[in-house]
């Protein structure tokens, strides 16, 4: 119907007994539904004609406005925010955001009241704040970025890191540290003194992994002590050793140290080697080193599965008086 304006007044005012009925409504000859709608609440609707009324924009709040819709911005449409539009978001390419400072390129902050979310649009599960999440690379990259560097999260969980020039690093550290006493008496048999689950598809091309531990031992007679370096626990795959070492008649409690390192030249395919310090003078505390020579690559590790990674340990003779004890070590992460 045609609206007229109120005597002496400028615009037209429409009254509604409620505001939840509609204010104004426009259809096409022969729609089923209004096509445009605005409620007596200033609720705006827009539809079709024959489906219900699907979008939408109204007030939520004061001073808020919101929409439970889709808004569009065509062609290089930029969506300015700030008094003095300040800061902007706009279509840099296909599928790429620019969040920017118009009037100063490059300047601009990007602040998250929260965690960010990269990869995903689900929080990965944690109780934290103030994080960036990183879900699983749904596709690995395999070509190089041409400038800077990427970050992206493995399948096993790791940051990894690929740069310009195509070196991948895993962002490492420490993975475990032992917690408890280790002690192998009375027994001539391969036993594990120190050991930590590799996770499934962790190894890559370049990760190196360092095992350290430390102790002490006390022998009678003059027995031998073999430290060798497994994959996939002692009934692995042998991939270092020391060669047996024979103990000072009578000493107690002497101190040893070792650290093995494996280096991955591929993703089942690695080089591995053990130096251990051990005491030979519990009075002097004078020191032997011992290094296993290494080897060629040890190739066809399984590296798709959990992997423990294995200190095994040897007595050459039975006995009770034969005593090691690991008293405390780590694993890391290099790269």
């Amino acid at each position: 119907m045609p609206l007229y304006p109120n005597p002496g007044s400028v615009a037209s005012t429409l009254t509604e007994p409620a505001s939840t009925t509609t204010g104004i409504g426009i259809k096409v000859s022969g729609d089923a539904v209004n096509r445009y709608q605005v409620g007596a609440d200033g609720k705006t609707q827009w539809g079709d004609g024959t489906n219900p009324l699907d979008v939408n924009l109204y007030r939520y709040a004061a001073t808020g406005l919101a929409t439970d819709s889709t808004l569009k911005l065509n062609t290089a449409g930029t969506l300015l925010l700030g008094s003095a539009g300040d800061t902007s978001i706009a279509r840099a390419s296909a599928g790429v955001a620019n969040f920017s400072n118009p009037a100063t390129p490059h300047s601009a902050t990007w602040a998250v009241d929260g965690n960010a979310l990269v990869g995903t649009t689900t929080a990965l599960g944690d109780n934290g704040a103030g994080e960036i999440q990183l879900a699983t690379a749904s596709t690995v990259p395999t070509t190089n970025p041409t400038g800077g560097t990427l970050l992206y999260c493995s399948a096993s969980g790791h940051a990894v890191q690929r740069n310009s020039a195509g070196q991948v690093s895993v962002l490492g550290g420490s993975l475990a540290t032992t917690t408890s006493t280790t002690t192998i008496a009375n027994s001539a048999a391969l036993t594990s003194l120190q050991s930590f689950t590799i996770p499934g598809n962790d190894p890559i091309a370049a990760s190196v992994y360092r095992m350290i531990g430390y102790g002490v031992y006390s022998v009678t007679g003059t027995p031998t002590l073999t430290f060798a370096l497994y994959w996939g626990g002692i009934a692995g795959t042998i991939l270092a050793s020391v060669p047996a070492v024979t103990a000072t008649s009578g000493i107690t409690s002497a101190p040893f140290y070792y650290e093995a390192m494996v280096c991955f030249q591929s993703t089942t395919a690695c080089t591995a080697v053990v130096v251990l310090d051990i005491d030979s003078s519990a009075v002097t505390d004078a020191v032997s080193r011992f290094v296993g020579t290494p080897t060629a690559a040890t190739s066809g590790l399984t590296t798709t599965s959990n992997q423990a990674l294995t200190m095994g340990f040897t007595w050459s003779a039975a006995s009770a008086s034969n005593t090691i004890s690991l008293l405390g070590g780590s694993v890391y992460l290099e790269r």
